[in-house]
């Protein structure tokens, strides 16, 4: 089961856990709580990426899709979540925002060595 092997919990422990992973406990992402609540008042889809924690402590990254389900009466009464592990991802974007940065730097280093030369000249 994928949810055993991805969360370390059993599949029937798990159906509240990106819920709570996401909106309750310590380190809750409140701004991903007000997304949501603000996507079941547009009758939308909600997506964030949050950091979760395996059972065996490992974090992870998660992007959570949630979608409300209303009643028939249109009360909110349930949520359909879809989650994938998105770790390998967000640790390639890190990897190329932090050569940026380095590239950047090196930029600048290079441009006031220059103005430098120029003015011992």
């Amino acid at each position: 089961m994928r949810a055993l092997r991805c969360l370390g919990f059993q599949p029937r422990q798990c159906r509240a856990a990106i819920l709570s992973i996401s909106f309750a406990g310590q380190g809750a992402d409140l701004s991903a709580r007000a997304d949501y609540m603000a996507a079941v008042t547009a009758r939308e889809l909600s997506s964030q990426q949050i950091r979760a924690i395996t059972s065996a402590g490992t974090p992870f990254w998660l992007e959570v899709t949630l979608s409300p389900v209303f009643s028939a009466e249109g009360l909110h009464s349930n949520v359909i979540a879809v989650g994938r592990d998105v770790s390998p991802a967000r640790a390639a974007h890190e990897k190329e925002m932090s050569a940026l940065v380095f590239e950047q730097r090196k930029h600048d280093e290079s441009r006031l060595l220059a103005e430098f030369n120029k003015w011992l000249n």
